[in-house]
């Protein structure tokens, strides 16, 4: 094997171990979840996503080692709404399952909850802030980090803020953005590319978003999105901090009413430009809530 590809094959170990996570803790939002619920609403929804990553860049050049990354996920969620005195307020949590690369189980709890201090129905305009917790309830072996990390469970807590603001645009068009900053705890069980059990670190990452939807009907709604993550970087057994992220994505979406109570949703994001790490090829959700 020849130095370039040593020098890759480590640095693809580096990434893969922690792209996942990096861009599940990203919070990404679908055009019109900055709206608001009704009072009252619960909701009850299943999304199955597939994912695949199949290039790695470092420092904006694509490596010439081959990369082969697949994961699949189903996630239940279960979520009502919750007024925050006279503020309107939603809450959920989602409890995953995860497969990656053949290995299978329980992934980590994620509880959510949005409070929206200004809600003005008549002229489409929310203001709202959320808060995350990712919980290490999930399926975790230390011996699956050597190498490329294929854990369902980060084996840490993660937490996140976001803010955003949705606003209708001539009657059937809407604007949302957003901004969060997620933290994370150390995992002191982690290989990485040593032979050694020690701690695996990361730096908060920020993100931004916009999304811009059209209301075809009352039953049928399409969107575009623009995702930008930056920040993040890691380090294992005390090294040096590396793999700063610094990528962009977008994504397509469509919504569609089969009832009053029912929708299903249908998200699509690829990535256009990764400084660092492994290029998402495809990201597919499915998803079909149920409201009571």
């Amino acid at each position: 094997m020849g130095y370039r590809k040593v020098v890759g094959f480590f640095l693809i170990a580096i990434f893969a171990t922690t792209v996942l996570a990096r861009n599940a803790y990203a919070v990404d939002l679908a055009p019109l979840d900055g709206v608001a619920p009704p009072p009252g609403v619960k909701g009850a929804s299943i999304a199955l996503g597939y994912r695949s990553f199949d290039e790695a860049y470092v420092a904006g050049v694509k490596q010439p080692t081959e990369v082969s990354l697949r994961a699949r996920t189903a996630a239940l969620r279960v979520g009502t709404y919750v007024p925050v005195g006279r503020l309107p307020g939603y809450f959920y949590a989602d409890f995953p399952y995860v497969e990656l690369d053949g290995n299978d189980g329980v992934g980590d709890v994620a509880l959510a909850g949005a409070v929206w201090p200004y809600a003005n129905k008549e002229s489409g305009t929310y203001f709202g802030i959320a808060g995350y917790l990712v919980l290490p309830t999930g399926d975790y072996d230390v011996e699956n980090t050597l190498g490329l990390n294929r854990n369902p469970s980060g084996n840490r807590a993660v937490g996140a803020l976001q803010t955003g603001l949705n606003q209708r645009l001539y009657n059937r068009f809407n604007l949302q953005v957003a901004v969060d900053v997620a933290v994370f705890e150390d995992n002191d069980e982690y290989f990485g590319s040593s032979l050694q059990i020690g701690t695996f670190e990361q730096r908060s990452l920020v993100s931004w978003q916009a999304a811009l939807s059209y209301q075809w009907s009352r039953a049928f709604a399409t969107g575009v999105s623009y995702f930008n993550n930056s920040g993040g970087e890691v380090r294992t057994h005390g090294g040096p901090w590396s793999g700063e992220v610094q990528n962009e994505r977008v994504g397509l979406w469509v919504r569609a009413a089969l009832s009053p109570r029912m929708t299903v949703a249908l998200n699509y994001k690829q990535a256009i430009d990764i400084q660092n790490g492994l290029s998402e090829a495809d990201n597919i959700q499915f998803r079909i809530a149920r409201y009571f």
